[in-house]
Parts: structure tokens; C-alpha cells; sequence
């Protein structure tokens, strides 16, 4: 069972105002703010323990594994506590540039690129480390590649690890 954030807080909420209503209506005597945080860090944990606890939208991962997620477009990708596959092998050639950015914090992720692509990577670690194809690793710093085939960039990728390990690999390599 897997309870998203909108579940969560959607009986939090429920059982918060329950019990307001029972503590108005019937005179009850009831702690609620109390419960109230009882009933959050019971509620947390069973999440953290069956259901992989996680919010946000379909690019961020918070909390769990996020398997594998093939990128279609540009956009912003988030891995807060978990880990996550990121392919963007698989983009379509056309003439605009497409951006990425992969921030991996307290988590691991590993970025699959097409080989044939032309790539720009540029990497920011903290206490972490972002190993590019070519095989050097980033732990403290910054680091910059590019490759590729072709002399117009196809692909963008900025990547920003803390306290985690990103990895890049050429698809079909291990």
C-alpha cells in the first residue's frame, strides 16, 4: 500500500477535526493537540514502514525508492532521502536544448545518457560525490563535461549532490 501525501494529510485532518468536534459538541474533556501529534507520528510511521511515505509531484522522490523515471522533457528532478534511475537516453532529437537538473540529497540516483547525444554536464557536491562517464568523481566542488556526437548541444544536465552519490552512465554500459 502506497500512502501519497494527499492520503496522509487527508486523514490527518480528518482525525485533527474529529477530534475538535467531539471536544466542542459532547464536552469531552479531549487533548487534541496532543492526539493531534500522536496521532501525526503514528501516522508517519506506519507510512515510513508500508507505504513508502511520499509527496510531491511525479519528478521528486521523498522518502522512498523512485525506480526508474525516463525523461521526456526538460525539467527540474528532486531525490530528498531515497533513490531514484533517471534516463534520459531516450529523448527525442529536435532543435531545442533540453534542460535537466537532478538534485540528489541524502539519497542516490544514477543519470543514464545516450552516448551519441551531445552533452554538456555540469556537477555542484557537498559532502557527496557525482562520478561523470569519463569516470572522474566530484566530491567536494564542482566539476564540468561535455561530449557527444554533433556540434549542436542536445543535452543540459546540471546536477546538485549533499550528502549523497549521483552517478552518470552511458546507457548500456554497467
Amino acid at each position: 500500500m502506497r500512502i501519497t501525501g494527499s492520503i496522509f494529510w487527508g486523514l490527518y485532518l480528518i482525525i485533527v477535526g474529529s477530534l475538535f468536534l467531539l471536544r466542542q459538541y459532547f464536552q469531552m474533556n479531549i487533548p487534541v493537540f496532543r492526539l493531534a501529534l500522536g496521532a501525526f507520528l503514528i501516522m508517519a510511521g506506519l507510512s515510513f514502514l508500508f507505504g513508502n511515505f511520499q509527496f510531491g509531484g511525479n519528478n521528486d522522490v521523498f522518502f522512498s525508492d523512485g525506480g526508474t523515471l525516463t525523461v521526456q522533457k526538460s525539467g527540474e528532478y528532486n531525490v530528498v532521502f531515497g533513490s531514484r534511475t533517471v534516463d534520459v537516453s531516450r529523448l527525442e532529437p529536435n532543435d531545442a536544448t533540453y534542460r535537466v537538473e537532478v538534485n540528489t540529497i541524502f539519497s542516490s540516483s544514477v543519470i543514464y545518457l545516450d552516448p551519441d547525444v551531445s552533452y554538456r554536464i555540469s556537477g555542484s557536491s557537498a559532502f557527496g560525490s557525482i562520478t561523470f562517464p569519463d569516470g572522474h568523481t566530484v566530491s567536494f566542488g564542482e566539476g564540468k563535461q561535455t561530449g557527444g556526437e554533433g556540434t549542436k548541444l542536445q543535452l543540459d544536465l546540471e546536477l546538485s549532490t549533499v550528502f549523497g552519490r549521483t552517478e552518470i552512465r552511458f546507457r548500456g554500459s554497467s
